[in-house]
Order: structure tokens, then sequence, then C-alpha cells
């Protein structure tokens, strides 16, 4: 089944849909693209006499913050294709053994849906002893997540007085991938950081858009003061953008008609929306 030509061929779609960058051979999805049917073939070839073989995976590594790094591997787009075809094979035999209370890599599903059954579950009144479990406290958090002081983090968020949070870790990530696309020796121009920042905020918002507003009037003020002390090193002036003559020379409504994405307007039209 993995190694028939539609299945190969939806594969290939899917990783092309994707994109990605290049492997360690250096073939990007492009190049592939130019080749595909040729390569397709070689590809069900090489699997049906089981002569295929994975090429070394690329590493790289993702920032974190706090000057820490994550490694990722990235597969050349062959590799890619033939992972895709067995997932499209193996996951529908495995999805009906999985329960309904498992969202992790599951089609159809992820960690919003996660969070919204916790967030459900809360509400409810559902307790840590009212359903027979026990919880070891050497190795648990044990609390009332309603009071003040004693809520816990899942996927991003902090569950405390009746209140989404975002967790502190989650804050300083955001906070480190925004400082380094918007470092004052950089040369471009506004439009062009803007253009690169909108996307990491779009996205970061998209998933945090529940938790409370003070979060993102907080990280629309920090994006401000990185862009604005960019602007007074290309005027050639010190300073780190914090002055009230800053503010009165670049203010809120200046970035908003350079198309910055703002945090307080998105939720506050997601407010209306609802």
């Amino acid at each position: 089944k993995v190694y028939r030509a539609e299945t190969l061929k939806a594969a290939w779609q899917k990783v092309a849909a994707n994109r990605g960058a290049a492997g360690v051979d250096g073939q990007s999805v492009e190049r592939f693209a130019a080749r595909a049917e040729m390569y397709l073939q070689e590809i069900s070839v090489a699997l049906e006499r089981r002569t295929y073989r994975p090429t070394a995976v690329r590493r790289v590594e993702i920032p974190k913050g706090r000057g820490k790094f994550r490694p990722l591997g990235i597969p050349v787009v062959k590799d890619r294709i033939v992972q895709t075809a067995l997932k499209f094979v193996l996951e529908p035999i495995f999805e009906r053994e999985f329960l309904e209370m498992s969202y992790g890599f599951r089609p159809g599903l992820s960690s919003k849906d996660a969070l919204r059954e916790v967030d459900g579950w809360l509400k409810e009144g559902y307790t840590f002893e009212a359903n027979g479990l026990s919880l070891s406290p050497e190795k648990t958090q044990v609390g009332d997540c309603r009071e003040e002081g004693q809520g816990f983090e899942f996927l991003g968020y902090g569950f405390e007085a009746g209140r989404r949070w975002v967790r502190r870790k989650s804050l300083m990530a955001i906070r480190e991938r925004i400082r380094m696309r918007t470092k004052r020796t950089r040369g471009d121009s506004l439009g062009r950081i803007i253009v690169d920042l909108n996307p990491i905020l779009r996205g970061w918002f998209n998933y945090f858009k529940h938790a409370h507003r003070m979060t993102f009037s907080g990280m629309d003020g920090f994006v401000r003061r990185r862009l604005r002390a960019i602007l007074r090193k290309q005027d050639k002036r010190p300073g780190m953008g914090r002055c009230r003559e800053d503010h009165q020379r670049w203010p809120n409504k200046f970035f908003a008609t350079q198309g910055l994405f703002t945090m307080i307007a998105a939720r506050e039209l997601a407010s209306q929306s609802r």
C-alpha cells in the first residue's frame, strides 16, 4: 500500500504543499518537482524491492530563548514523501485504538482542543479526589486552581483563579524571538522588519488569544519599544526608544499605519465576533 503510485503521489502533494527547507542533499521541493514523476517511480521501485534506505537528517538549531537551542532534524524530500506515505497507511489503523481523550498528533485534533477540554472540566468542578483518584504529593503539585497561587500549567497556559494566563516561559520565549529580529544594528527598513515580525506575532496570538487581555497590551508595548529603538539607531541617536519624545514622534498609530500586527486590536476583533 505504501509504494502504490497513487499513495506516493498523494504524499508528494502533501510534502510540496508544506514546502520546507532542503535536507543534506541540498534538493529543494522546487527541484524535486521538476522531475517528480521519475523520482516517485524510483522511490516506488526501491520500496517494493526493499532496497530503499533513508538519507541522513540535516541538523539545525532553533532558538528557544535565554541562549538555549532546540535541535531540529530536516529529512531530504524523498524521505519526507516516504514518511508521509507511511502515515497515510498506518494512521487509520492505529487511530481506531485511541481514546477520545487523546489529542496529541491526531488528525483533526490539536492542543487547542485539549485546552478547551481542561477548561470545561474546571468550570464543571471536576477534581485533581471526586473521581476516586490519588496523586503523589512528591511528584505532583496539589492545590485548588480556583485559588490564587495554586494554579497549574498546561500546554503553554497557566490556569489559576478562574483565568487563563500565558506561562512565564512562553512569554520569555516569544520575547526572545522578537529580540532576535529587532536588533538595533539590523539594517533593514521598518517595513521589512514588520513583514518579518507579523507572522510570528499573529501565530502566537492565535494560540494564546484566550489568555488575560493584559498579556497583549504588554506584548504590543514591548514590540513597539524594540522598533522605536531601531528607528533611533537609524537616526544615529543613542537610547532605547523609551522617552516621551520617541512616543510623540512614532506614536502607536504610526506603527499601525505601517501594517504592524497588534494583539490588542486582534483581541478586540475576536471578542466582537464571538
